[in-house]
């Protein structure tokens, strides 16, 4: 039985690395996500049309400033979604969070981005926290908005 060439074999891996890359990419590119460095000084801003419509799109608490409508990955959170969003500036930023766990792993955050890119928005971010809304935002003891008892 004749062995298969490696210069073959090296040709195949590299096909897999790169369909596997391209199956677990996200939609949104480099340029598309916010830095929380970025973030703070918007929406601390004296100036309000700085600061962008923040969306939490999932079921974390919500930074300052944000408004919630649910996991947008539950059909029902993603209707309130769309319908509040019939009622916003499509000029104005938006910026769109979960935080529940790694943002690779986010079954919130894709759903909600192209909703808002497909809608027309013209600035559409995704607030980069790569591991999640405690370790890359709570913790730093940034913004919150305060907890409902």
């Amino acid at each position: 039985m004749k062995l298969i060439n490696s210069s073959f074999m090296k040709k195949v891996a590299a096909l897999l690395a790169v369909l596997i890359l391209a199956i677990s990419a996200k939609v949104w590119t480099s340029s598309e996500l916010i830095e929380v460095k970025d973030l703070l000084p918007l929406i601390n801003s004296k100036d309000k049309k700085k600061i962008p419509a923040i969306i939490n799109v999932g079921p974390m608490l919500n930074i300052k400033g944000a408004v919630t409508y649910g996991s947008a990955s539950d059909e029902k959170a993603m209707e309130k979604i769309k319908k509040a969003a019939t009622t916003m500036n499509k000029n104005k930023a938006v910026v769109i969070y979960c935080g529940c766990c790694k943002m690779e792993h986010c079954p919130n955050i894709e759903g909600a981005f192209n909703f808002f890119k497909e809608s027309g928005f013209k600035s559409v971010k995704v607030l980069n926290l790569p591991e999640d809304l405690a370790t890359d935002w709570v913790a730093k003891k940034y913004p919150m908005e305060p907890t409902k008892k």
